[in-house]
């Protein structure tokens, strides 16, 4: 019985038996040559990768493809969970999580070369980065949620740095090229690197061989490095939460244009300076990273999703989620400096002041203010109408809303021996309401992302 395999399938197949073969070869290696946990995982996760992205190259059928990579997600992810092949104190779904990368990447239609620059870029900047940050860095400091390191960072940049070139050749592109990937995966935690590199990496690689050159991304870039000085002076942002604001800035300018950077600059100077009004209500070394992201984030997604698609609902979703933000930033931080008893917006009763769920007239007035600047400068900016401007102003402020509601109901709320309520935990704090995991960040995040998701519906009827 002849069974005709098309070459698709057998390439498919011929990549499972060198994975397989690799992995089977590490566990041996561990068990009886005693290789160490750190250097095997970094030999299979660059082989495992690299054969991946080989696979990409060969296979002509991109959706087939994708559906492939995605069932060996769901498969890996169960490896993971179980730690079969791994005994790591906690658990990371790294091994996973690059399947579903390219498996997403194919289901949008990013370009062969693209997607095969992301794959190059994961399997071997990830392994120099560890090993420079193991050997260099005594102290390293977190950035979102796990503990990295500057050497890393900067060995990641120098293997990106290595990848760019062979794929563009010596051009000062390159540099440019290197920095996004090497930025994205400062923030990454529990593996989800494996995600987040060959996504930013595939998707940087294609916004910027789409770009012709011009004098306005030179000029941008300069601007960038003054204005990092000028917020590194003045705290803005700490140190480690300035990458991400440059990451934001990056993607927001190559991927759509220099107006969306304009609109997340007036959000972001605008609450810098209220929130100065309020200095005990925040780090005095500026906003972290989780802020930049939280408040942030959604608005660089739409700028992704506008260059995929060129679909102008994604400009309505942008200029909301920052009129979001900023109505939020300005109720909170006026709020606080007024002089009124916050009312919880569910429950009632009057809150202690900075606490999320409550509202006072003048924080609301502000957060109004606020939507409707933000909403109002869209409408310079960008092509849209009058009753556009109106719902976005409108949208922004009911995400405000939508934050006090969320941070009420689910936020995390503890009270030390004293008796006295925050929202941070700590030693001898007791949790009295709300979910842990649910910090004030993540209200900032979901709020905005309902909002978000809200006008981007409404534009596409």
């Amino acid at each position: 019985m002849n069974i005709h395999l098309s070459d698709d399938i057998r390439v498919c197949l011929a990549a499972f038996c060198v994975i397989a073969g690799l992995t089977a070869f590490v566990q041996m290696a561990m068990r009886f040559l005693s290789l160490p946990d750190f250097t095997a995982r970094k030999i299979l996760h660059a082989g495992a990768i690299s054969t991946c992205g080989i696979v990409v190259a060969m296979v002509s059928d991109q959706q087939m493809l994708s559906a492939v990579f995605f069932v060996f997600f769901l498969v890996l992810w169960i490896v993971a969970r179980k730690k079969i092949l791994f005994r790591q104190d906690e658990t990371s779904y790294g091994i996973a999580f690059f399947a579903l990368a390219f498996s997403l990447l194919l289901a949008v239609g990013i370009t062969t070369k693209a997607i095969v620059f992301g794959a190059m870029v994961t399997a071997f900047c990830d392994p120099v980065a560890g090993w420079i940050g193991r050997r260099f860095e005594k102290n390293p400091t977190v950035f979102l949620f796990e503990k990295k390191s500057w050497p890393g960072f900067l060995g990641f940049y120098i293997g990106c740095l290595g990848v760019s070139v062979c794929f563009v050749g010596w051009h000062p592109l390159v540099l440019l090229l290197a920095a996004v990937p090497a930025i994205g995966e400062l923030y990454s935690w529990r593996g989800s690197d494996n995600l987040m590199v060959p996504l930013l990496s595939s998707i940087w690689y294609q916004v910027l061989e789409s770009r012709t050159p011009d004098w306005e991304s030179p000029m941008f870039v300069g601007l960038l490095c003054v204005a990092s000085v000028v917020i590194l002076r003045r705290r803005w942002l700490t140190p480690q939460a300035l990458p991400a604001a440059l990451l934001l800035a990056l993607i927001l300018f190559f991927a759509a244009s220099w107006q969306w950077v304009a609109v997340l600059s007036v959000f972001f100077v605008g609450g810098s300076l209220s929130s100065r009004l309020v200095p005990a209500a925040g780090d005095a070394t500026g906003r972290n990273a989780r802020q930049v992201f939280a408040n942030g984030g959604i608005a660089a997604c739409c700028a992704v999703g506008y260059f995929l698609t060129k679909d102008t609902a994604w400009v309505f979703a942008f200029l909301t989620s920052v009129a979001s933000s900023m109505a939020d930033t300005l109720s909170s931080d006026l709020g606080i400096r007024g002089g009124q008893q916050p009312i919880d917006i569910i429950y009632r009763k009057p809150l202690q002041k900075g606490m999320s769920g409550g509202i006072t007239l003048l924080g609301t007035l502000a957060g109004l203010g606020g939507a409707i600047l933000l909403a109002s400068m869209g409408g310079l900016l960008f092509p849209i109408s009058i009753w556009q401007v109106f719902v976005v102003a409108v949208l922004g402020f009911l995400g405000m809303v939508a934050d006090s509601v969320i941070g009420s109901l689910w936020q995390a709320k503890y009270r030390d021996v004293s008796g006295t309520m925050s929202e941070s935990e700590g030693k001898g704090k007791i949790l009295i309401h709300g979910i842990p995991a649910i910090t004030n960040d993540a209200v900032n995040f979901l709020a905005n992302a309902l909002v978000t998701a809200t006008a981007f519906l409404v534009a596409l009827h």
